[in-house]
């Protein structure tokens, strides 16, 4: 394994010899309520703190006021 882009693992000993080595972070990714909404559908988790978002941010809202009595 070497070069740039990902890591590919193709047998148990190359996964072990990765064991305590530190690989770094892959690039940014944006996660939108578009990608939210796909994993929901694709998952059947549909919570509504991940895709009301106006409840979501109501929620959010209301225990930022609750920490700031405390």
């Amino acid at each position: 394994m070497s070069g740039a882009g990902p890591a590919v693992v193709r047998t148990r000993e190359e996964l072990e010899s990765l064991v305590d080595v530190e690989l770094g972070p892959g690039p940014w990714l944006t996660v939108d309520q578009e990608r939210i909404d796909l994993f929901a559908r694709a998952t059947g988790d549909r919570q509504w703190i991940h895709v009301d978002t106006e409840r979501a941010a109501a929620a959010a809202t209301s225990l930022i006021e609750i920490a700031a009595a405390v």
